[in-house]
């Protein structure tokens, strides 16, 4: 078959293909064209994203330039790295403090985060809070809120009979149409 998406499968193909590792060969696997054996020769990367959902507090570089504001402000984050252990905990924290803000960046594909910060999300794993990072926009530090995986979008046996069923009914639609053309008389009176 060459290289092939799960995507391209029937959904119990797919399931099955994507539990089997390099070398491995499938049982048996009924569906309604036919049995399939998959022997997976080799592997590479799908479009499998991890997806996280961060909080950032920054004390911004504005404030840094004031004399004396930044070994303040270095204490004041340390603290935060070392009390907060959860997103809520580094909000309420850093409300505490009146020099940090914490920006919600909501649900974020991981790749997609400045290389700083992907490296904290990498090593915080599901959840936590990270050390003191330096940032052009001042000093900052990040907390994981939740971590997922996405796969690619696999149909469900219902969304194909589903998809066939909508195509039948638009093919018999289009042939009725055609039918009743056929038959129409037009009078000219």
């Amino acid at each position: 078959m060459g290289w092939i998406s799960p995507s391209d499968l029937p959904p119990s193909v797919a399931k099955a293909m994507l539990q089997l590792n390099k070398g491995q060969l499938s049982t048996p696997i009924p569906t309604i064209g036919g049995t399939y054996l998959i022997y997976v020769q080799e592997k590479r990367g799908g479009r499998e994203t991890t997806m996280v959902h961060v909080k950032q507090a920054v004390v911004p570089q504005s404030w840094l330039l004031q004399p004396t504001s930044n070994a303040q402000s270095r204490a004041v984050m340390t603290s935060l790295s070392r009390r907060a252990r959860t997103c809520d905990e580094l909000v309420a924290l850093a409300k505490e403090t009146g020099v940090a803000t914490v920006t919600d960046l909501g649900e974020v594909d991981l790749t997609t985060l400045n290389k700083s910060i992907q490296d904290e999300a990498q090593r915080l794993g599901d959840s936590g809070v990270s050390e003191v990072i330096s940032t052009p926009a001042g000093l900052g530090l990040i907390a994981v809120c939740s971590r997922r995986v996405v796969s690619p979008h696999i149909q469900s046996e219902d969304e194909i009979f589903n998809e066939l069923f909508i195509r039948k009914m638009e093919t018999w639609s289009k042939r009725a149409t055609r039918e009743l053309r056929a038959l129409a008389y037009i009078s000219g009176e």
